[in-house]
Order: C-alpha cells, then structure tokens, then sequence
C-alpha cells in the first residue's frame, strides 16, 4: 500500500530538514504548508528586524524545499494563522497535519 500524501506545518523557528516529521519525508508525497500571518506579527510586538531575519529565512528555507522537489504552500495572510491552517485543510479533505514539536 502506497504511504499517504503528507502535510506538514513549519513555523519560522523550526526550519530545519534533519528532524522531526520532515527527516526523510518524500518530496514527491510531502506538502509544506508555511505561513506568515501579519495579524499574529502585529499582536507578538517583535522587533522589526528580527521579523526580516525570521520572514527571510522561511523563504529561504521554502526555496530549499521546492529546490529538493517537496510543494510548498506559502501563505501571506491578515488573519490568524489558525484561519490560514483551515483553509489549507478545508482545501485538501481528509489531510492530516503533522508539526514540528515546540
């Protein structure tokens, strides 16, 4: 039996490919889902230019990725990031979502 299409959740402090659920995924069976949420940016009050480093970073880290073959979906969003991760899974019913452990 063909292994199920995987979707994993990485936050901009977990970008890393050596751990965690991303360790070994298929890139031909494994989407990664990435989200910048300005509303959740605005409610942390982080320092501006530690907001560049961590945006660079994931687009950094999201272009690695699709190098290697994995899809990427990057999101860019006003909303919460929770409301970004529901319309990720209400666009790919059945999906499970694995994270990286905080």
């Amino acid at each position: 039996m063909e292994p199920a299409h995987r979707h994993i959740l990485f936050l901009g402090d977990q970008l890393n490919r050596t751990v965690g659920p991303l360790a070994g995924a298929d890139p031909s069976r494994t989407t990664v889902l990435m989200i910048r949420s300005r509303a959740w940016e605005r409610r942390r009050g982080y320092h501006p230019q530690k907001l560049v480093l961590v945006r660079s970073a994931m687009r950094h880290f999201a272009d690695e990725l699709r190098a290697t073959g994995f899809t990427v979906a990057w999101v860019e969003t006003d909303e919460a990031p929770a409301d970004a991760l529901a319309a990720h899974l209400a666009a790919h019913p059945g999906a499970v979502m694995e994270l990286m452990e905080p």
